[in-house]
Parts: structure tokens; C-alpha cells; sequence
């Protein structure tokens, strides 16, 4: 049958395909819930099937199309804040998890051990397999090395193997999300205010004064001297000629470009901006439509100093818009 292995490394891997901006934990996550169904078996190398018996047998309902939805649920809830708080994005979030769980039963099904999967548990306890079984018993012979490197291979070949497969699809249908810059412009997004509840400047003209670059200003700053502090050696000098922020230099190292990152989270009225198509500096920005023309794939990226409550607001606030075919959200 599947080992754990086999089942975790078919949930990530179709995790990473249909959540909206997978990371590290919740492609953790789907693989534990892909193994999780496992769990009506932990009796039996004690000899306790009556703990086996209480989920309906083994392959019973913790193998059902209605435990994968449920669990799914569940997992999706404790793991909202990973992803953005749009709909559609938590929808795909519990699509992926209830996906990875049901795999286990589909796995299952294509073992020649165990007599089937209860899939429609609990209003059936029929058990089904498909007539196709590549996994499992590869007939009789001794036991050892050989046959456990034998056991290995097969599900390398049947599950590893095609795993690898839709992680490398995924990675092109997402198309790099970590290198590339989406197509969509930052104005197409439905952004009203910050977590902080300062006003965002929709405007993306540039400020005549800006010196020629990526980092610019939009005009109209306050003039509270807080850009100018973070960023001197690239900020104007606020004084009586002068009562407008904006770039006279361009940062030409990574601290200076870290000093100019600095500025525009500082600037209250979000009149600075990033108009490049670096990754590292827009996700640096937290691939805030506020602050960069351009975004990346995948969502927002949480900032350093941002806490749990200011996390979950700016996922709140800053939304992607709805489509006309998006008919689940509100």
C-alpha cells in the first residue's frame, strides 16, 4: 500500500498547484493531512480494532470525499492568515487542503492491498478500487533489502514521479511568481486606505523634480520630514524654498536601496513609490500596491514589524477586485 511518504508528497505536490500562494507551511501542512486519514489504523500494532471500528474500519470514513471537505475546512481556517483574505484566495486555500486529504483515498484505490475505499462514507460503507492498481504487492517472494528497494521504487515510479510532474506545471501556470512580475499594474487593485487608515494617493505621476529612476514621488507630501530622515543622502532637503518630498538621487547600493524602502513605508500619504520590476525590492515592500506600480504573483508579503492584528488588517483592506466570473464573492 502507500506509504506515509507517498501520501504526504502527493498532497504538497497538488497543494502547490491549487492554493493561491502557497509557501512552506501550508505546503507542511497538506502533506500531514494527506497522511492524517491514516489515523483510524493507530490501533492496530497495539491489536485495538475497536478504535479502528469507531471511524467505520479501515479506509472508512476518515478516507471519505466527506471527511477530505470537512477536514479541509478546518485546516483552511487555521491556516486563513497565510494567505490573502479575499474569497477567492481562502476558497483555493480550502479547495487545496480538502484535495491533499482526498488523495489518500485516491492512492488507496490504487493499491492491490486493503479491500478498497469507503469514498461515500458515511452514506455508503461500500468499498470501491479502481480495476487499474499499480501500487502495492509485487507478488510473492522473500522478504529483505531487495524487495523493500523493489516496494521503494514503485512508488517513486507511480507517485513521486508524477508529483514532480504537477509541481513543475504548477510552476509554469504560475509562472514564477517569485521572479516575475505579474502583468496586472498595482492600480488595477481595489486599494482605498492602509492598515493605519491614512489615505492612499491613486495618482501615478511622477513629481517633475524626481531624478530619473525607479524610486519616485508623486507630489503632494506632507512634508513632515519622515522620508527625509530614513533616506537623506536621497530625500530633497525640506527648508524655506523648499516644502516638497521627493528623489535627487537614486540608490546605488543595497543599504541605499533599503534607506529608499524606508522612505516610502515612512511617507504617511503614500506618495512615494516604486515604479521597477526588481522582485527583491517589491517584495521587500511587502508587494503592496500602495508602494510598488508592479506586483508579484502570490499575494501580499508580510512586513517585518508588522504584528498579528495589522497582518490580518491589510489583508482585509487591500483586496483584489472581484471578476465577473468570481460569482462565490460578495
Amino acid at each position: 500500500m502507500p506509504s506515509s511518504f507517498a501520501h504526504a508528497a502527493a498532497g504538497a505536490a497538488l497543494t502547490s498547484v491549487v492554493a493561491h500562494a502557497p509557501n512552506r507551511r501550508l505546503l507542511i501542512a497538506a502533506a500531514v493531512c494527506a497522511a492524517f486519514p491514516d489515523v483510524d489504523a493507530l490501533g492496530r500494532p497495539f491489536g485495538n480494532l475497536s478504535y479502528e471500528g469507531a471511524f467505520g474500519g479501515h479506509r472508512g470514513f476518515t478516507h471519505s470525499i466527506l471527511f477530505a471537505i470537512l477536514a479541509g475546512a478546518v485546516t483552511a481556517w487555521i491556516f486563513r492568515r497565510d494567505t490573502l483574505a479575499a474569497r477567492d484566495a481562502q476558497f483555493r486555500l480550502w479547495l487545496a487542503f480538502a484535495v491533499a486529504i482526498a488523495s489518500h483515498g485516491v492512492l488507496d484505490a490504487l493499491s492491490t492491498i486493503g479491500n478498497g475505499v469507503a469514498f461515500w462514507a458515511p452514506f455508503s460503507w461500500t468499498h470501491y478500487e479502481f480495476v487499474w492498481q499499480p501500487l502495492g504487492e509485487l507478488g510473492p517472494g522473500p522478504r529483505g533489502p531487495v524487495r523493500l528497494f523493489a516496494l521503494v521504487a514503485n512508488e517513486l515510479l507511480w507517485v513521486g514521479l508524477p508529483a514532480l510532474v504537477v509541481v513543475g506545471v504548477g510552476r509554469m501556470l504560475r509562472r514564477g511568481p517569485r521572479d516575475r512580475v505579474a502583468e496586472t499594474p498595482a492600480e488595477h487593485y481595489a486599494v482605498t486606505k492602509y492598515s493605519s487608515g491614512r489615505l492612499v494617493n491613486p495618482s501615478r505621476a511622477r513629481y517633475e523634480k524626481n531624478a530619473p529612476g525607479f524610486f519616485y514621488a508623486v507630489g503632494g507630501c506632507l512634508a513632515c520630514g519622515a522620508p527625509e530622515h530614513e533616506a537623506p543622502e536621497l530625500m530633497s532637503t525640506l527648508d524655506d524654498d523648499n516644502w516638497e518630498t521627493y528623489f535627487v538621487r537614486q540608490p546605488q547600493t543595497p543599504e541605499e536601496v533599503e534607506h529608499a524602502c524606508r522612505a516610502i513605508e515612512v511617507c504617511c500619504l503614500a506618495t512615494l513609490r516604486y515604479g521597477g520590476h526588481d522582485p527583491a525590492v517589491i517584495r521587500r515592500l511587502g508587494n503592496r500596491p500602495e508602494y510598488c506600480d508592479h506586483l508579484l504573483p502570490g499575494g501580499l508579503v508580510r512586513m517585518p514589524w508588522e504584528t498579528d492584528a495589522q497582518w490580518l488588517k491589510v489583508q482585509q483592506e487591500l483586496r483584489e477586485p472581484k471578476r465577473w466570473w468570481q460569482f462565490w464573492r460578495s
